[in-house]
């Protein structure tokens, strides 16, 4: 598909685009997981801007119930993607985000640390319990909970997959089905 579009065939900033609200997309999906887990008030401001992305994302963009030109689907597109911070457009350029969705703003993530840093202390005075994968301030243990119980559904969802693909590949082999073929 990445072939056949950009400049000289739809829009020099079409794979950008279309880039990006799939990445978005995919967050929002994360997010619909983990809110399955720890409920919509357990989700950080972003992860709900992503969970409010991705039920617009269905609704205006994919959900479409009669033709439209490129151009309006990529307005469309742009528009669902203000709802996000900017700090998340990782794969769009700072030019096309000032195009297409307003001022250049700073795309520096700021230090995680930093950003949890009790007032008149540091991050080490805080301390911060080890997750699989991350560290989580110790003030913020409910959060952790909420991490470990959304680490351990995505264990069980991968257990869960990989034993669907194992007894898909069985049943395959038992109904003498060789032509399919199962992608891990």
């Amino acid at each position: 598909m990445k072939d056949g579009t950009g400049s000289g065939y739809t829009h020099a900033d079409h794979p950008a685009l279309a880039s990006q609200l799939y990445a978005a997309y995919a967050k929002a999906m994360q997010a619909r997981l983990l809110a399955s887990v720890v409920g919509e008030e357990g989700l950080s401001e972003t992860d709900r801007k992503y969970l409010a992305f991705g039920k617009s994302f269905e609704m205006d963009l994919v959900r479409q119930e009669t033709a439209r030109h490129l151009e309006r689907s990529m307005d469309i597109g742009w528009d669902l993607l203000r709802a996000l911070p900017k700090s998340e457009l990782s794969r769009l350029s700072d030019k096309q985000i000032e195009t297409y969705l307003g001022a250049v703003h700073e795309r520096v993530h700021p230090d995680p640390q930093r950003r949890h840093r009790p007032q008149g202390g540091t991050a080490r005075d805080a301390g911060r319990v080890r997750l699989p994968g991350r560290e989580v301030p110790a003030a913020r243990l409910g959060h952790a909970a909420r991490l470990r119980r959304y680490d351990q559904a995505m264990t069980s969802l991968r257990a869960l997959l990989a034993r669907a693909g194992e007894a898909l590949a069985a049943s395959v082999s038992r109904h003498g089905l060789q032509e399919l073929q199962c992608h891990r």
